[in-house]
């Protein structure tokens, strides 16, 4: 073999030239006796030697013929092949000797050492390696294969490097096996790698695209296909493209598009002439219009859309009254947030509401209105309130000067509630679908002072009060004429009077339309006789409501009489520097109470009192300690005392009565003993213990609280080692 280059060995390599026509290199070395020498031949290496060259002088190199093949997978031979080639596993390092590409019989060939040795076959922009091969072997041919790969698709197509090198020669062409880039293109670029391999493929690429209402493709929407089972494929692209490679036997399939929490599904498509798949979102409108159809500058919140799940729309909150979303086509619920309201529409399928579809949501003007009992809004309330979940303030929170406010709501169920002079009304649950007028409409209730013959106009009343949570003052206060009227909203009240020291208490009392509350005095007489039944005037008479009060002095019959408010008394009479007392009674009718003079002091006579508490005679300047306790209940604050004893409890009352959840129950013991503080309700049964112990002289306080109690009477009864006491309280929720 000719060119063959050869080095000789006596201690490193030099070169000493090539062989001639007959393969032979002379060499004429020095006296060493041993060299060595090194072949190469097509970038491929063989060595000989050590060897003594004094009595073997001749270095001897035998190559080998390497054989590439190129075919089809029918064995016929494919031309324009080139290889590439190196030691070991490398194959980059040499091309491969002229001529580089196969013939027409499919070969290439080429005179190599024996070695191993990595090959690359270059075909139509694929290349397909083989690595680590020993030659000789079994034979001295290496054969690569090809596949024919067909791809179905109208556009054009580009493969290799990293998907543009070259164009695809469709329908199909003879590719090395192997991981190949594609772009199919047409509708933009759509970059798959496929892995070819085997003597044939068939493949079917489709592009499903997501566009939005602009025509601008939209990213990461999900793609699924449907042969005989739905299949996830990806996701779209930036340019909304999904590339799908479906085998050569699909001919009909389903597709489906995941966006934003909705999924639409477009088919059966034949693919064999459909070869894009587009869906389209639509820009959705989601406002907000007041009553009159404008748009509202305050915003609705919690904007959201259902689909599967519920989903924020856009920002959630709209500006200027909108706010946008692309969606796709498909049936939909709705739902936004005005002032605490929520309202939900639906189901609506987009897909008929045009190009552009807007879903509207509108208010509706709601007006709280306070009428008098004449049916005119002059009256100011306050605390207007709305209920959705929570109560929350309506409008401004009171009525302007025609006794209105008016606030844009969403349709919906509301409660609504207004305070008027102290009182709260509440009304609902209301379904608001339009423009709504809530009227809130006062009664007049008139608190009439009745004289004991059931005359109006001759007694004035004073300290007029209704009761809700609290005490107020009723009207001015005080009767004008026997009377005073007042606008209240319908509720439950207590009322009271006072006349002559004496307050008088009414209720509890459902107000639902114009009210009178009467309240009546009655006679009240007491006499003084001596022991012949003769009278006796000038007298002093008095009475004890809290505190002793001048009744007026005996006429010439021996009587004295005034007329009082039903309730509980103490009375007194007092001749020639003696008192005598009596009490307490119930005063709810015509009564006398008759005393008797002996000459050394003045008698108890019989009479229609009730239960006398104490009675002691005493000086005119003697001290008399009275528990003025009452004993019946008139109305629903009434304090009463079933039994007192001088120096043992004074000052046994409850504050508030009624109360709403605590009331303070204060009471004073003249001195140090045992106390037993008990509560019972109507029927008699003990539901409290408040004190049970040693209590030492003086003012004491103890807390009733009812939070777990129903609303009703109850009765505290305060147990001393002297006596026993009472007082009912009212406890209103």
């Amino acid at each position: 073999m000719t060119g063959v280059q050869t080095c000789a060995l006596p201690i490193s390599y030099f070169v000493s030239g090539t062989t001639n026509a007959s393969g032979l290199l002379l060499d004429l070395q020095d006296g060493n006796n041993t060299h060595s020498y090194e072949a190469k031949v097509n970038n491929t290496t063989a060595v000989k030697g050590p060897q003594n060259s004094n009595t073997d002088a001749y270095f001897l190199f035998n190559t080998i013929e390497l054989t590439l093949r190129l075919q089809k997978c029918d064995g016929s031979p494919l031309s324009g092949g080139t290889a590439r080639y190196g030691y070991n596993s490398t194959f980059s390092n040499w091309y491969f000797p002229a001529p580089n590409s196969t013939n027409g019989s499919g070969v290439t060939s080429a005179e190599f050492f024996p070695g191993t040795y990595s090959f690359e076959m270059n075909y139509q922009t694929t290349a397909e390696a083989k690595i680590s091969v020993t030659v000789p072997n079994a034979n001295t041919t290496l054969t690569w294969t090809t596949t024919n790969l067909t791809l179905s698709w109208p556009y054009d197509i580009a493969y290799g490097g990293n998907g543009d090198s070259r164009y695809f020669n469709k329908p199909s062409m003879e590719l090395l096996p192997g991981t190949v880039n594609f772009n199919f293109r047409g509708v933009g670029n759509n970059y798959a790698a496929i892995t070819i391999s085997g003597c044939s493929m068939s493949l079917k690429p489709v592009v499903v695209r997501l566009l939005n209402s602009s025509g601008a493709g939209v990213a990461g929407g999900g793609v699924d296909y449907y042969l005989s089972s739905w299949t996830t494929s990806g996701t779209t692209n930036s340019n909304g493209n999904h590339l799908i490679m479906l085998p050569a036997s699909a001919n009909n399939a389903y597709f489906r598009m995941n966006w934003a929490g909705a999924s639409q599904q477009l088919g059966s498509y034949n693919i064999n002439t459909n070869k894009v798949i587009t869906f389209q979102t639509k820009n959705v409108t989601v406002e907000l219009r007041n009553g009159a159809g404008n748009l509202y500058n305050n915003e609705g919140t919690n904007v959201g859309y259902y689909a599967s799940n519920w989903n924020t729309f856009g920002s959630g909150t709209t500006s200027g009254g909108k706010c946008n979303m692309e969606l796709l086509p498909v049936n939909y619920y709705f739902r936004m947030t005005y002032l605490s309201q929520q309202q939900q529409q639906g189901s609506i399928n987009i897909a008929s509401l045009g190009a552009n579809p807007t879903i509207t949501f509108s208010t509706v003007t709601v007006t709280l209105r306070l009428n008098d009992a004449a049916g005119t809004g002059t009256h100011e309330a306050t605390a207007l309130g709305y209920y959705t979940n929570n109560w929350y303030t309506f409008g401004t929170g009171a009525t302007n000067g025609s006794g209105e406010e008016s606030v844009e709501l969403l349709p919906g169920n509301y409660y609504f509630r207004m305070t008027y002079a102290n009182q709260s009304q509440q009304k609902g649950s209301m379904n608001i679908t339009g423009n709504t007028t809530v009227d809130f409409n006062t009664v007049l209730v008139t608190l009439d002072l009745k004289d004991y013959n059931g005359n109006s106009g001759v007694l004035e009343g004073n300290s007029l009060g209704y009761y809700t949570n609290t005490w107020h003052t009723f009207g001015s206060g005080n009767t004008s004429g026997g009377s005073e009227s007042m606008e209240l909203l319908p509720g439950n009240y207590y009322f009271r009077m006072a006349y002559s020291n004496m307050s008088q208490q009414k209720g509890s009392m459902n107000i639902s339309a114009n009210t009178t509350v009467p309240f009546q005095t009655v006679l009240v007489t007491q006499t003084l006789k001596d022991n012949s039944n003769n009278p006796i005037s000038g007298a002093a008479a008095g009475y004890y409501s809290n505190t002793w009060y001048s009744f007026g002095t005996t006429d010439a019959n021996g009587e004295v009489s005034k007329e009082l408010l039903p309730g509980n008394y103490y009375f007194r009479m007092t001749h020639n520097s003696y008192t005598k007392q009596k009490g307490s009674y119930n005063v709810n009718a015509a009564l006398t109470v008759p005393y008797t003079y002996t000459g050394s002091g003045i008698t108890r006579v019989a009479s229609n009192s009730t239960d006398p508490i104490m009675e002691k005679m005493a000086g005119a300047d003697a001290k008399v300690d009275v528990t003025a306790n009452t004993r019946g209940l008139e109305g629903a604050a009434a304090q009463t005392a079933s039994t007192a004893k001088v120096n043992v409890v004074s000052q046994f009352t409850a504050y508030p009565n009624p109360f709403n959840t605590v009331a303070n129950i204060n009471y004073t013991l003249g001195s140090s003993q045992n106390v037993r503080m008990e509560v019972y309700n109507a029927k008699g049964i003990n539901v409290k213990t408040l004190v049970n112990g040693n209590m030492p002289a003086g003012s004491h306080t103890a807390q009733f609280e009812a939070a777990n109690l129903s609303e009703g009477v109850y009765y505290v009864r305060l147990f001393t080692d002297k006596g026993t006491s009472q007082v009912p309280v009212i406890l209103t929720k």
